[in-house]
């Protein structure tokens, strides 16, 4: 992950709750010989800035992103 959104769910969490989710993204891709990790970066919408997920960015009401 090159940068930080600012309005990403993911990037704001506590610095702990990262590591945990990191690592939790790590086993579960070696559990399943590296399917989740093709899923995750090649089926679902992410942000080119940080490359989570674009639902977990805060949208206006009209839709449009934050950042």
């Amino acid at each position: 992950m090159a940068e930080v959104c600012r309005d990403c769910r993911i990037c704001t969490l506590p610095g702990i709750q990262r590591w945990i989710r990191s690592w939790g993204s790590f086993l579960l891709t070696l559990c399943t010989g590296g399917i989740y990790r093709l899923y995750v970066k090649g089926f679902r919408k992410n942000c080119p800035k940080c490359g989570h997920k674009m639902s977990d960015h805060k949208q206006r009401a009209d839709g449009s992103f934050a950042d």
